[in-house]
């Protein structure tokens, strides 16, 4: 695609020339959804990086050409899932322990992410309105 070229282009001089791009970035998931590293609030492109032996703009390289989007909204696509996920999974549970529970540092913040992610409030997406 263009944009994929574009990104391809802005990286010219990559960073991460030589690296194993493939495994990098199943451990980055792997990192994402199996220890659920989304859901750690606060969480910083520079302690991921450093998780991953990356530095900083490695880390940002990496989110940009494989996934074409900033690694926060990586990591708010994974929080925005989760959520979903658990509000229909348990419809008691409090939608402030969910928010919490899946890294948004607040409540503004998770029902804007729920809204631009899906187009709906937490209580439409329980409600299973369109």
């Amino acid at each position: 695609s263009l944009e994929a070229e574009g990104v391809r282009r802005k990286y010219a001089r990559s960073k991460l020339e030589g690296l194993d791009w493939e495994a990098m970035r199943l451990n980055l998931e792997r990192l994402l959804e199996e220890d659920r590293l989304f859901a750690r609030e606060g969480l910083t492109l520079a302690e991921t990086a450093s998780m991953m032996d990356l530095s900083p703009h490695q880390m940002s390289e990496l989110g940009n050409v494989s996934y074409q989007k900033s690694f926060k909204a990586v990591l708010n696509e994974y929080r925005v899932r989760d959520a979903r996920r658990a509000l229909l999974a348990d419809p008691e549970r409090d939608v402030t322990a969910i928010a919490f529970d899946s890294g948004f540092n607040s409540l503004s913040a998770f029902y804007r992410a729920m809204k631009g992610g899906y187009g709906q409030s937490p209580g439409e997406i329980r409600a299973g309105d369109s």
